[in-house]
Formats: C-alpha cells, sequence, structure tokens
C-alpha cells in the first residue's frame, strides 16, 4: 500500500494545487493520499480566507482523500516549524510511504544537498551565519548568505524562492525524523507564490496563485461592502466585476472547489479581520506577558507596545515594528502567537492527536486499515469529545481557541462553528 502525503494550506485549492497532486500521485504510484493542512490560522501570519472545514472539504471534492489538520502550533510558525511539524504529523499516522512538495527548482539533489548543510549545521557555517546575523541581517538572508559561501550560487540562488524554502525545510524534517518516508518534488509551474499580477491579467491556462484568488476574492467583497451606500450607482460596474471574477475562479480553480468559493465568497476573511483582537491584548499586557509569547525575542516586546496607539492600520503596524532582524511574515505570526497566548513551550515535539477534518471513500477504506492495523502512533480523531485524554491538551486547545477567535471576528455562530460541534465533511458515494 502506497500512502501519498502533502503538507498545506490550501488557501484555497487552485489548478497549481492539482498539478502537484496528479503527478505527485503518477510519481509515487498512490493508492491514497492525505493532506495535513493548516486551520484557521497561516503560515503567513494571518487567518486564512475561508475557514478550515470548507477548505478541507474543497481539498476532497478535488481529489484529496483524507485531510488532517495542523495544529495552530505548527501552522503559524516559522517554515522549519510548519514543516517539521507536518512531517511529525505524517509518520504519527503510521502508513505514509511517500511525501510530495512543490518547489521552483524542481531538483531534488540540490535541495537535498542545502537540507543537509542546513540540518548538519557544521561548525564553518554556524561561524558564518554568526557573523551575517552580526552584521544585522535577518535570518533568513544570513542563512542565504551561508550558504552561498559553503556551497556556491546555484545553492544560494535555490534559497530565494519560497517553495524551495519550505522543500528544503521538509528535506531536513525527513532527514532528522527519519520513518522512512521517500521525498519527492514537483516543478511548481504558473505564477509566483507571491506574484504581484492580478487575477484577470493570467494567462488562461497558467495556474494562478492562491495569493492572486485571495487578493482577488477579498478585494472585490471590500468593493461591495464600500459600494453599499452607492447602490444604485455601483451596481452595474459590480455585477461586470463580478461575472469577471466568477469566470477567473473557475479558469482558476478545480471546479468543485470554484463552486464552493463562490457560494461562500461573503465570507472571506479579510487579511486583517484579527487586528482589533490582537491591539486588544497588547494593550491588556505588560513587557513581560509579551516576551513570553512564541517568536518574541531580543526585546520586540517593546517595539510592539510603543506602536500599537499610534497605528491604526493592521499593516502599517507591521511595518512599524520590523526591523532588520525581523521579516513581516515573522511580525505577523508572532502578533498570532501573543493573540493566542502561546509560549515557546507550547510547541511540542509530537502532536497529541490527529483530528481529521474531511474525507471521501478512499479516505474512509484508509481509516479502516489505520484503525484495524493499530500503526497511528496517536489517536486519529473525527469526534474531539469522545476521546477524554484530549480534555486538558494543551496542543488541542489551542486549535479551539484559534478556531472561536476566527469565528468571532468573521461573524460566525460561534456554537453552530465551534471544534467541539463541527464533524468532518464526508464525501458520500454517487
Amino acid at each position: 500500500m502506497r500512502v501519498l502525503g502533502i503538507i498545506a494550506e490550501y488557501d484555497p485549492i487552485h489548478n497549481g494545487h492539482m498539478h502537484h497532486l496528479l503527478e505527485s500521485r503518477k510519481m509515487c504510484r498512490a493508492d491514497f493520499s492525505v493532506a495535513v493542512m493548516s486551520g484557521d490560522l497561516t503560515q503567513r501570519g494571518e487567518p486564512a480566507m475561508l475557514d478550515k472545514w470548507t477548505r478541507a472539504e474543497m481539498a476532497v471534492r478535488s481529489g484529496i482523500d483524507l485531510v488532517i489538520e495542523l495544529p495552530a502550533v505548527y501552522a503559524t510558525g516559522s517554515a522549519e516549524i510548519f514543516c517539521r511539524g507536518g512531517v511529525q504529523m505524517l509518520r504519527a499516522l503510521g502508513c505514509v510511504t511517500d511525501m510530495s512538495f512543490g518547489s521552483e527548482a524542481g531538483d531534488l539533489e540540490i535541495l537535498t544537498a542545502v537540507a543537509s548543510l542546513l540540518g548538519e549545521e557544521p561548525d564553518a557555517y554556524r561561524r558564518i551565519l554568526r557573523r551575517f546575523l552580526d552584521e544585522g541581517r535577518t535570518f533568513p538572508k544570513a542563512r542565504e548568505l551561508a550558504v552561498k559561501e559553503l556551497l556556491g550560487e546555484a545553492a544560494a540562488r535555490v534559497m530565494l524562492s519560497p517553495n524551495n524554502i519550505l522543500a528544503i525545510e521538509y528535506l531536513k524534517a525527513l532527514q532528522t525524523l527519519g520513518g522512512g518516508i521517500r521525498p519527492h518534488t514537483v516543478k511548481r509551474q504558473g505564477a509566483g507564490h507571491d506574484s504581484c499580477c492580478g487575477l484577470y491579467d493570467m494567462d488562461g491556462g497558467t495556474p494562478v496563485s492562491a495569493s492572486m484568488i485571495r487578493h482577488a476574492v477579498t478585494g472585490f467583497s471590500a468593493m461591495q461592502c464600500e459600494a453599499g451606500t452607492e447602490k444604485k450607482q455601483a451596481q452595474v460596474p459590480a455585477q461586470e466585476e463580478s461575472r469577471t471574477l466568477l469566470q477567473a475562479l473557475r479558469e482558476s480553480m478545480p471546479q468543485a472547489a470554484a463552486d464552493i468559493l463562490i457560494q461562500h465568497m461573503d465570507a472571506a476573511a479579510d487579511p486583517a479581520v484579527l487586528w482589533p483582537f490582537i491591539r486588544a491584548r497588547i494593550l491588556q499586557s505588560d513587557p513581560a506577558v509579551l516576551a513570553a509569547a512564541a517568536g518574541v525575542t531580543e526585546g520586540i516586546e517593546h517595539r510592539l507596545l510603543r506602536f500599537i496607539r499610534s497605528r491604526d492600520n493592521f499593516e502599517d503596524y507591521v511595518d512599524a515594528v520590523r526591523s532588520g532582524r525581523y521579516t513581516r511574515g515573522a511580525v505577523k505570526r508572532m502578533l498570532l502567537h501573543i493573540l493566542l497566548g502561546m509560549r515557546g513551550e507550547d510547541i511540542a515535539p509530537a502532536p497529541a492527536c490527529l483530528r481529521v477534518l474531511a474525507m471521501n471513500r478512499q479516505g474512509r477504506l484508509l481509516l479502516r486499515r489505520i484503525h484495524d492495523t493499530g500503526c497511528a502512533k496517536v489517536p486519529v480523531v473525527t469526534n474531539i469529545n469522545k476521546l477524554e485524554s484530549l480534555r486538558e491538551n494543551r496542543m488541542l486547545g489551542l486549535d479551539i481557541l484559534a478556531a472561536d477567535i476566527y469565528n468571532l471576528a468573521t461573524g460566525r455562530n460561534l456554537y453552530r462553528w465551534a471544534d467541539q460541534v463541527k464533524m468532518p465533511y464526508v464525501e458520500r458515494d454517487e
């Protein structure tokens, strides 16, 4: 039995993801596919555009067999924490034989060479890294420059692309954790991860990026809200914009996923929707409380407090707080950790459970095999209320809190969307 593991956010799933899934299944000759998917908060330090239950349904209806939630302690971490946590989840299933990830390089050999250097951290690498850090470089930049000195310019160029960086971290985790999972990479096609092109500017046959879809959807939603007071004047252009957006989504995404997104477009979360909650949390905190949050180091808690009243806009606040040592993404992730009260010690070395978000017929069959063989290293859970040992679990508690805050911020019914109430989506046979 060959089981393919994929770690993703699917925010939202699009044609590029489908290319990766189909190529990976062929490459691995997979009988089953499992996606470990971020919950309601993401690695970019922002809320997901759509909630985890909706995105899990989109993934299953687009061809993934089983979706497992990536806990918030991993999903909101650095690239290293995100990737290591995802690999730990796949290993904990006990049946995953292969793992595939996208990369701009599409070259497993050079990615593995960089991963080995960063994983082993020989003395020469540590000295060079420390030198660049002491010069005030951000950690990612210092690491890139250290790799350039030791492995050459081609290896350093690999580290300039976001999916390559994740690929390297996945390989590091596989090398460190072991477990016999075979790595594969599929060369990324289409728009770059953070392409500045608009969704409507892309050739219909070229896969777009998730960020382009998010920007188009949230931008359209914002335009609709602004037009509310000028309804008659805005009606015709809004209808034209709507038709253009719907066509672009249907060209950019699997049909079922596009239909779901269109149905839930009014509920799409703006990236700054959590800003009032973050701001309130910081205003209630003293420097010692902020310093205890995961990712808050080197006195940045004082900058967090210094600008909290003078910056009304979320992005302006992030720009004010960031420094030469912190990227914008790092600051955003740190703000999520403060919001959740997440501490460094909460980033556990192993998951407490594997929580199922969605499955199809093949996914149900795989779950039965996991149950019958007892291969999973931790409980595989479809209903968190039924497992007494999870009642006081800190990792799961943070996931529940993340969902509650997300639902509150996005106007969802707190009871109906609560993690204790929602059940996995199960695709029924037609």
